[in-house]
């Protein structure tokens, strides 16, 4: 099983590879690639190099996740939607992780809309999300991908929310070193029994579900 884990940035990042280890995966079956680490003109062709390359299965992709950070909230749904078919199509299973800030459930859904519009014009989408979980923290919902008009389907995937912001329910403040933003996240992890709520989003295999 091979997933992708998109998400906006650096706080991002460490609280993948607290809850992944929490969880019992080791860094050798992560891939964290930070967008930020990506000179501008090199960015595009970056992003998707990693993402072409991670999607291969042959020896020199050894890992089974890859996390790619971006540089905020509309950044990583821009690239999520422009990559959602070819994704979808070829390993089904992917994560959008983002937070509310101060927008909706519902604002988040439009912009996506919006997003997915704009990369697939000619051949519109629709998308149709389902609520499963949430918690006073985060809120985790599917959404079935098909060709509208043909109800086509193409997969399915898991977006989970921050109600507020990841910085908000660990706690962290602008400035703080990275180690004390780690024990910050490790303790909201915990306390918020943050594993239970995503194992079944890190841990089940969407392509062998009916609707991959």
């Amino acid at each position: 099983m091979k997933k992708i884990i998109i998400c906006e940035g650096f706080n991002d990042g460490l609280f993948i590879e607290s809850l992944m280890d929490k969880l019992g995966f080791s860094n050798n079956q992560i891939k964290i690639f930070n967008q930020a680490s990506v000179s501008l003109e090199e960015k595009k062709h970056a992003e998707t190099l990693v993402l072409r390359k991670f999607i291969d299965d042959n020896s020199i992709n050894p890992y089974d996740f890859l996390v790619k950070l971006d540089g905020g909230n509309d950044s990583a749904v821009k690239l999520f939607t422009r990559e959602l078919v070819h994704n979808l199509r070829k390993i089904k299973n992917l994560v959008l992780i983002l937070d509310l800030d101060n927008s909706t459930f519902s604002g988040k859904k439009r912009l996506i809309k919006k997003m997915v519009d704009r990369s697939f014009g000619p051949t519109p989408l629709e998308l149709e999300f389902k609520e499963r979980n949430q918690n006073e923290h985060l809120h985790h919902s599917s959404c079935k991908v098909t060709v509208n008009g043909t109800k086509k389907e193409i997969g399915e995937f898991q977006m989970v929310l921050f109600k507020k912001s990841l910085e908000y329910s660990c706690g962290i403040k602008d400035g703080e070193k990275s180690k004390e933003k780690t024990k910050k996240i490790e303790k909201f992890i915990v306390e918020s029994k943050v594993s239970d709520f995503f194992s079944p989003i890190i841990n089940y295999d969407y392509s062998l579900s009916s609707s991959s």
